[in-house]
């Protein structure tokens, strides 16, 4: 697993939250020293065939602040409203430990987006994989999102999405 990826992991929220079938990504934001937040972004471990959950806590995160937070902010405000919430209720939750649910569909897409500029600074390359991401048909978001959270070929994964979607 990435460096960046475990860090994420270790973000704890007191309490934690209680994982939603119907919504199985948490989004919540964390504050910064200066005032102002990053965001961090788990996926939740699917329900077993029993109907309950195989183990508490989250099997993948990752964290997003910044320059290409800011940069991304559009389709993060987008998946809250997608998901019944205010845009500003993540401005209002910023340093509590209040989380936001998101639907599978959302979350895939904006953890893609979230693993895809992680690495990146130029605002142009950040610009062409939203917009990539977001065209993506629900199929193709699914296998990238396989691909690029799950197993040791992850990170060449990540760089594939990147150059697919900046370069072509």
């Amino acid at each position: 697993m990435k460096t960046e990826t475990m860090r994420a992991l270790n973000f704890r929220a007191t309490p934690p939250p209680e994982p939603d079938p119907d919504r199985p990504f948490v989004l919540y934001a964390v504050p910064e020293a200066d005032g102002g937040y990053r965001v961090a972004l788990y996926q939740w471990l699917q329900r077993n065939g029993e109907g309950g959950w195989r183990a508490p806590g989250a099997m993948w995160g990752i964290e997003l602040g910044g320059d290409r937070l800011r940069a991304v902010a559009d389709h993060l405000l987008s998946a809250l409203r997608a998901n019944g919430y205010r845009a500003t209720d993540l401005a209002q939750t910023a340093g509590r430990d209040t989380p936001f649910y998101l639907d599978e569909p959302t979350g895939v897409r904006l953890a893609l987006i979230f693993l895809a500029v992680k690495p990146l600074s130029r605002f142009d390359r950040i610009e062409a994989i939203r917009e990539g991401v977001q065209a993506m048909g629900e199929e193709e978001a699914y296998y990238w999102f396989s691909k690029c959270t799950g197993g040791p070929g992850a990170r060449r994964a990540q760089r594939a999405l990147r150059i697919l979607l900046v370069d072509g």
